[in-house]
């Protein structure tokens, strides 16, 4: 679960489910919370559905500062560029392939 690191407040209605996070916090003074993944770059972790940066916790997982008030957080892992990338790379070359041994396979049928 999240844990807050420093300053006051109180986490409610957690729900995780994989990379998948969200629960609401009210903080009454600034502070940071850890959440309960390791540090890892594809991260992201939203307050009131608007991007934050992230830091690494001295425990290895994942920070973020908060203001006072009632938040929305959500954190997911969307991975990292360079992994849709390959991802697309893969896709499209798998593809190629394909369609060349199906189209050599129908010129050399006699």
């Amino acid at each position: 679960e999240p844990t807050i690191l420093n300053g006051e407040g109180t986490l409610t209605n957690i729900e995780k489910n994989g990379t998948h996070l969200t629960f609401q916090v009210t903080m009454t003074t600034n502070g940071t919370i850890e959440l309960p993944y390791i540090y890892y770059p594809g991260y992201q972790v939203k307050i009131n559905d608007q991007k934050i940066s992230t830091f690494e916790t001295d425990h290895g997982l994942i920070g973020i500062e908060i203001e006072s008030g009632t938040w929305q957080i959500t954190s997911f892992y969307r991975g990292t560029p360079i992994m849709i990338v390959s991802y697309l790379s893969f896709i499209i070359a798998s593809g190629t392939l394909i369609w060349i041994i199906f189209k050599q396979n129908r010129t050399h049928k006699i």
